[in-house]
């Protein structure tokens, strides 16, 4: 009998934004008509984002953030965290406005002066179901280093693996490990895409990592 095992898999989580329209309205309220007026500050990007200085717009951010606690919740515990525990859970966002950004980025969230832990990606606004994010197989670089030949007629598709595509709705959220390498696609339609990236930074009152 042959049987596959997967033991170390890598679990991503996609569900709905319960408030997904009071999040929408409060960014389109407070934030497009500043991207309208001033145009992307993110450079080679070509995003307008609140991650940069140069916006100037006047987000509620712990408004936005604790409306995702509804949804973000049930993940962690579906992990395995206990809730009830003594736990500080932190959150840190950002907004990300585009019409033309034919630039990838690879990149993970885990730099900076705290320890994040997870990270998830809510789609504001998008314009089809191939705007998700896309993510980088970590182990890639290991699997090809260990092809038997360098004759890809030969090899199997596992070794083809290295991103894996997601899609999603306008109002889902990626929830994933913040040492994930993942992309965004090019987006090169001219419509209006939007997007909140938050950061979950957790510690519980045990005094490690303090």
């Amino acid at each position: 009998m042959l049987e596959k095992i997967n033991p170390f898999k890598i679990d991503i989580y996609k569900v709905k934004c319960t408030h997904h329209n009071d999040i929408k309205n409060h960014l389109w309220k407070h934030v497009k008509p500043k991207f309208e007026q001033l145009g992307p500050n993110g450079g080679k990007q070509s995003i307008f984002t609140d991650y940069l200085p140069g916006t100037g717009a006047m987000v509620h951010w712990p408004y936005m953030l604790e409306r995702y606690k509804e949804d973000i919740n049930p993940i962690l515990e579906d992990i395995g965290y206990d809730l009830s525990l003594d736990w500080s859970i932190k959150m840190k966002g950002w907004y990300n406005f585009t019409t033309e950004n034919s630039e990838e980025w690879v990149h993970d969230h885990t730099g900076g002066a705290t320890n994040i832990n997870y990270s998830f990606v809510h789609y504001v606004n998008i314009d089809g179901p191939d705007n998700g994010t896309i993510f980088l197989n970590p182990n890639y670089k290991i699997i090809r280093a260990t092809a038997p030949t360098k004759n890809t007629n030969y090899l199997p598709s596992k070794f083809f693996e290295d991103r894996a595509y997601i899609e999603v709705e306008e109002g889902d959220i990626l929830f994933f490990p913040s040492w994930l390498d993942h992309t965004a696609p090019a987006h090169t339609s001219g419509n209006l895409r939007v997007t909140n990236a938050v950061n979950l930074m957790m510690r519980i009152s045990d005094e490690d990592g303090f």
